[in-house]
């Protein structure tokens, strides 16, 4: 029988990656951890080509050493959130105060039965 569950609805998965994105943006650690509270599953996986992280906490000191080594950058969605059943997939790249706007990056993520992302796989500059 093919699996008919057509997924979160597309308001909601757009409100979990703005979360997301808010959460890379944002340098004050308990506002962050609040924004991940909300998108970010408590066995979630982030994946990019530098570290592999599991769980909002985690995921948040990455965060907080990623800003700490960029500091002023922040991310920018690129274009639309496209979806289809739990599978999540969005571009961005990241501002920086006084350069020209980095490379445009993937990611590709899944929402889990929480209705949080369990995972996110990240691809710099592959556009």
């Amino acid at each position: 029988m093919p699996h008919t569950d057509p997924g979160p609805t597309p308001e909601q998965v757009g409100a979990l990656v703005a979360d997301y994105l808010a959460a890379w943006n944002e340098p004050d650690a308990a506002v962050r951890s609040g924004l991940l509270a909300r998108c970010w599953d408590p066995a979630g996986v982030y994946l990019d080509p530098t570290v592999r992280t599991q769980g909002p906490a985690a995921l948040g000191e990455h965060i907080g050493r990623v800003q700490a080594s960029r500091p002023g950058s922040y991310l920018e969605l690129v274009g639309d959130v496209d979806q289809h059943h739990d599978v999540v997939h969005f571009r961005w790249r990241q501002l920086r105060p006084g350069r020209p706007p980095g490379p445009v990056s993937r990611d590709f993520g899944q929402v889990g039965p929480s209705g949080r992302l369990v995972s996110i796989t990240g691809f710099f500059g592959s556009d």
